[in-house]
């Protein structure tokens, strides 16, 4: 039983796609070591290289990937959602974004106005300005906008943290018909435990 199950799971390619250069890249590496400790599961190390694949015409890396394997999850920064674009042109393909940031925040980013909401109910939160520059913000929502195909969100947070928020995010448009875990919050203890008992 236990090596059938191994078997099956051996199918089962996980792409990570990060977005260099930015921190969200410790979260994703983090993410990457925890899945490596779980038998069954090829996980490529994300690293700019893996990136440029993506962009590159024919998108070989994970079409190889998706012809050799019965299923192929996708996990991308939401800032490279081209990942999920490619993941939804293949049958056995999936891809899922991995939020790094709160869910408060993340809710208050999407919508501007769920600030003023949630300071009508006592919660004061500080302007985005003062933690997101302009231009990066314009950035982000231009990239985030191409995310129409991703099959669901992986949360870095849990709902001892955030519970309400959560629930809240999970009610916006874009997430409304979509699967959302809760997988954090991840740190980098955990990731060093996950490589040192493999």
């Amino acid at each position: 039983m236990e090596a059938a199950r191994q078997e099956e799971a051996q199918d089962v390619v996980v792409v990570v796609v990060p977005l260099p250069a930015q921190s969200h890249l410790a979260q994703l590496h983090h993410f990457s070591l925890l899945l490596c400790g779980r038998p069954g599961l090829s996980v490529p190390c994300p690293t700019p290289a893996h990136v440029r694949r993506f962009r590159a015409p024919g998108r070989p890396a994970v079409r190889s990937l998706s012809a050799s394997s019965r299923r192929v999850v996708v996990v991308h920064d939401p800032l490279a959602s081209f990942a999920a674009v490619e993941a939804a042109a293949l049958h056995n393909a999936e891809s899922y974004t991995f939020q790094c940031l709160p869910a408060l925040f993340q809710l208050v980013f999407d919508r501007p106005s769920a600030a003023d909401e949630l300071s009508d109910r006592g919660l004061a939160l500080p302007p985005l300005d003062g933690i997101v520059t302009e231009k990066f913000g314009a950035f982000a929502k231009r990239h985030m906008g191409e995310n129409t195909a991703s099959a669901g969100t992986l949360l870095n947070t849990c709902r001892p943290f955030e519970d309400e928020f959560i629930d809240l995010l999970a009610r916006e448009p874009k997430l409304r018909d979509r699967k959302i875990f809760t997988i954090g919050p991840l740190t980098e203890l955990d990731a060093f435990v996950a490589h040192i008992t493999r």
